[in-house]
C-alpha cells in the first residue's frame, strides 16, 4: 500500500486484522484526509465497505457510501481517497473456499464480478455486518482467547458468511 496524506496535522490510523479460517477482516480508521494506492490478491475475493458514516471515501472515482458493499474484482489494484476522518472495513475469502461456504448458491454469491462493482444491501442487513465486523475488532482486542477457541471462531465465521451473502442476495446494484 502506498498513501500520500493530504491535510497538514498528525495522521493517525488504526489497523485491525483477523484472520479466522476462511474470513479474513481488516477494519481501519484515519484521521486525516489520504489518498492511497492500494494492490489485491488475485487468490482471494474482497468485499469493502464503510464501517461509520463520515466524510466521503472515492474509490477509484466512484464514493463508497455508508449504505454500499464494494465487491472488488480480483488481482486489480484501486486508488482510495478519503475526505476526512473516516472508517471502512473489508472482508476476503480465498478463492478455492467459497464453493464450500454455506449452503447451496451461497459460493456463487461471493464469486468476484468480472469489474468491480458497489452494491446496496438492505439496510438491516447492512447493519448486521458492520456489528459482525465491529464484533470481531473487539474481540481481537479485548478478547482473543474467544477467537482462538475453535468452535467459537467457526461459529463466528459461519454468522460473517451469513451477515455478508445476506448483504449479497438480492441487492441493489
Amino acid at each position: 500500500m502506498q498513501i500520500t496524506v493530504m491535510q497538514r496535522g498528525r495522521f493517525a490510523a488504526k489497523l485491525c486484522t483477523v484472520h479466522l479460517h476462511q474470513v479474513w477482516i481488516q477494519r481501519l480508521s484515519e484521521e486525516l484526509p489520504r489518498t492511497s494506492h492500494v494492490d489485491t490478491e488475485c487468490r482471494r475475493a474482497f468485499f469493502m465497505f464503510r464501517s461509520q458514516p463520515g466524510p466521503s471515501v472515492i474509490r477509484n472515482g466512484i464514493e463508497l457510501s455508508a449504505t454500499n458493499i464494494a465487491r472488488l474484482r480480483c488481482g486489480h489494484g484501486y486508488y482510495l481517497h478519503t475526505s476526512g476522518p473516516t472508517s471502512h472495513a473489508g472482508l476476503s475469502v480465498a478463492l478455492e473456499d467459497i464453493s464450500c461456504l454455506g449452503g447451496p448458491g451461497v459460493g456463487q454469491d461471493l464469486m468476484p464480478p468480472k469489474d468491480d462493482v458497489n452494491v446496496t444491501p438492505s439496510p438491516e442487513a447492512m447493519v448486521k455486518l458492520q456489528r459482525l465486523c465491529a464484533s470481531a475488532e473487539e474481540l481481537a482486542e479485548c478478547a482473543p482467547a474467544v477467537l482462538a477457541h475453535p468452535e467459537a471462531a467457526h461459529g463466528f465465521e459461519q454468522a460473517l458468511i451469513e451477515a455478508l451473502t445476506e448483504c449479497l442476495s438480492g441487492c441493489e446494484i
